[in-house]
């Protein structure tokens, strides 16, 4: 330990050398500064190296952490997600502007309870951002212990959202609609196909069979925000294959579906997408999901998303007695399980229906 010299009645100084590294120590008794200095060292001595001052908040720390980190080892789209997530929910708030160094664990769980009205990934997410921002604060020996690391994701109280089909009579009227309408090919197909926005947007005609009435689905297409390390962006639509190999699956078709390529693959000149708009270009997902919109809006039919359409599908499908298994095939599920549970709840009609056979069967009793 170095001396400590007296400077004048209430001031002392201390001078201390570790690492290569010279620390100057002021305080107004000897006792001061040499705790400061055994401080200083028992650093060295545990963690190899000094704190670093630093006026980084935690916003600003995860956004470099994103950038410096995170965007080399992810994907396009994963990127974006994470980026979705800071700009809504850090970019701005006011919790997040103080200094990285002043967190508790307790002010960090009461700020992530308060997303208990978002999805359990969203808070998946927000909870993995804060842990790995810390982190990389440790690691520039901006902090020394984690806050993060005893704060618990709160389960989400956010219900389920309840993907609705339509009714037969909703169904009828919409039909009749898309014959005039500009995109009305495709919302036909996806009703009478069950495929997902992305799997139509994506489809070429190198995947339709018009000889054997077949439909491959090879590809998924969506838009995404594509980030530059500076932090501009701009919307690219990519082209995958599915994320599971049931996802890749051979539809047939029926006469109906068959006419209506038929005479869209007529119009075709480049025979590249089986969607396009006026100029052959693939179709943008927000092209179509506000058409569908629209529709709905004009023909009076309440707010359903576009994957209604799937949903209706299924439905049907379920109502005429299709078994589960091949449905499951046809929707492209990984298991069974997930086409009961997210497809196959009764309309009210057929809760009727079934009641109604009921009490027939018991009045003959």
């Amino acid at each position: 330990m170095a001396n400590a010299r007296q400077l004048d009645k209430k001031k002392w100084i201390l001078q201390s050398y570790k690492n290569g590294i010279r620390k100057t120590f002021r305080g107004t008794s000897r006792a001061e500064v040499e705790k400061a200095e055994r401080d200083w060292l028992k650093d060295f001595e545990t963690y190899g190296s000094e704190l670093r001052k630093t006026n980084s908040t935690l916003e600003s720390l995860m956004h470099e952490h994103l950038f410096t980190n995170i965007k080399i080892k992810v994907g396009e789209s994963g990127f974006e997600r994470y980026m979705s997530c800071y700009n809504t929910h850090f970019k701005g708030n006011k919790f997040c502007k103080k200094n990285i160094s002043s967190y508790s664990q307790k002010q960090l769980q009461e700020f992530l309870n308060t997303f208990q009205d978002k999805s359990d990934t969203t808070i998946k997410i927000i909870h993995m951002l804060l842990k790995h921002t810390f982190q990389y604060a440790i690691d520039n020996n901006f902090i020394r212990i984690n806050p993060m690391n005893k704060v618990i994701k709160p389960k989400s109280k956010l219900e389920k959202k309840k993907i609705d089909a339509m009714t037969l009579q909703e169904q009828k009227i919409y039909m009749d609609a898309c014959k005039n309408h500009k995109h009305g090919d495709l919302f036909i197909i996806a009703l009478l196909t069950g495929m997902r926005q992305g799997e139509l947007l994506a489809l070429k005609w190198d995947c339709v069979d018009f000889t054997n009435m077949l439909i491959q689905v090879k590809h998924t297409s969506r838009t995404i925000r594509v980030y530059d390390d500076s932090g501009e962006y701009q919307d690219k639509v990519m082209i995958n294959t599915p994320k599971t190999l049931s996802s890749e699956r051979t539809i047939p078709i029926d006469k109906t579906i068959k006419n209506i390529l038929n005479k869209l693959y007529l119009r075709s000149s480049n025979k590249n997408f089986v969607f396009c708009n006026s100029n052959e270009e693939q179709l943008k997902n927000s092209t179509i999901q506000k058409a569908h919109n629209k529709l709905l809006k004009d023909l009076g039919i309440r707010h359903l998303q576009f994957h209604a359409l799937r949903h209706t599908f299924a439905t049907r499908q379920v109502e005429l007695g299709v078994d589960i298994r091949t449905l499951s095939e046809l929707l492209g599920h990984s298991d069974v399980s997930i086409t009961l549970n997210r497809y196959c709840h009764s309309t009210l009609d057929s809760k009727k229906n079934a009641m109604e056979k009921l009490g027939k069967l018991i009045s003959t009793l």
